[in-house]
């Protein structure tokens, strides 16, 4: 791989190798960088592959991966599945999960017998058009192996979109408010947000909390916690509006984005998606920025309460709302 390239253009020039052996090779060493890259930790030709050989493995958080690349002259058959299923029994790890990739795509009765034999090993596929899109931005990675995941696990399907596919256009952040109290600098300009050191924490700074314990005659608080599943920052901004739409957002939302050696503090819901969506123009001014960044907003609702939204944005997010009076 050319020093300093580019992970899809060097994709690019492997296509004109003619020898079938050096461009599969050549493929593996590609997707070591890739996965790499994504921040998993990389094996190359693991033990746990023999006597046969897999390409990679990679673990993500307690997750291990076997990784097979495929670059044949034709569809990947049923074939490829047996192998890489004896691979991962034998693997030490219970949460294993088998990814075959393969450029020239999988015929559609190798499709077929692993949404039927789902319950043998979930065994992710890829295709050309699914690795050029990951390639090009790694860190959509973990997001699109976690999408597939769930279409297998879950609904019994086998996800080879490139992304999963949105309902609408993208979200613009004008739909939302903006917030009616400006955050100024030593010298009076106007700032997008405040910025500080800090690290991971699901925190926020509000000027006041309402006490949803208490309550005008009989009643009480009531508190609720709700997960919710968005992918990505879409689904976050998806969310707002949808809480928008019911009354649940108001002029003066206080929110605070985590990278581990910087936070970001801001108001309002408009100003909340733009700084979200301009995460590479923050993280320049990082040495050393983290794959994944945790966000914590707050508002107040209709009849004297508020509610929390929290969220890990590196594939799998979590949310969750709390704290609604009752």
């Amino acid at each position: 791989m050319r020093p300093g390239g580019s992970l899809l253009a060097d994709f690019k020039r492997l296509g004109a190798l003619p020898s079938a052996h050096k461009r599969g090779y050549q493929l593996e060493a590609l997707l070591e960088q890739l996965f790499r890259q994504a921040h998993f930790r990389v094996e190359r030709n693991p033990s746990v592959a023999k006597p046969r050989q897999t390409d990679l493995m990679a673990r993500y958080g307690d997750t291990w991966y076997v990784i097979e690349a495929k670059w044949l002259n034709r569809p990947a058959d049923v074939d490829v599945f047996d192998g890489i299923r004896s691979r991962m029994d034998r693997a030490a790890s219970s949460a294993v999960i088998g990814v075959i990739i393969s450029v020239n795509g999988f015929t559609d009765d190798a499709v077929e017998d692993l949404r039927v034999r789902r319950e043998k090993g979930p065994i992710l596929l890829l295709g050309e058009e699914e690795l050029a899109q990951v390639l090009s931005t790694p860190r959509s990675l973990v997001n699109l192996l976690q999408v597939k995941r769930e279409e297998l696990i879950t609904h019994g399907r086998v996800h080879l979109a490139a992304v999963p596919k949105p309902q609408r256009r993208r979200r613009l952040a004008t739909g939302l408010p903006g917030a009616e109290v400006r955050l100024l600098d030593a010298d009076l300009q106007p700032l997008p947000y405040v910025t500080s050191g800090g690290g991971f924490g699901e925190f926020v700074f509000v000027q006041e909390l309402p006490d949803v314990d208490w309550a005008f005659g009989s009643g009480s608080g009531v508190c609720l916690d709700a997960a919710v599943s968005p992918f990505n920052e879409d689904g976050i901004v998806e969310l707002l509006y949808g809480l928008d739409s019911m009354g649940w957002t108001s002029a003066e939302p206080r929110w605070n984005i985590q990278q581990s050696g910087a936070n970001w503090h801001g108001v309002g819901a408009r100003e909340f998606v733009e700084a979200l969506r301009a995460w590479k123009k923050r993280e320049e001014s990082l040495d050393d920025a983290h794959h994944s960044e945790q966000v914590t907003y707050f508002d107040t609702c209709p009849g004297g309460g508020f509610y929390t939204l929290t969220a890990s944005i590196d594939g799998v997010p979590l949310c969750g709302v709390g704290d609604l009076r009752g």
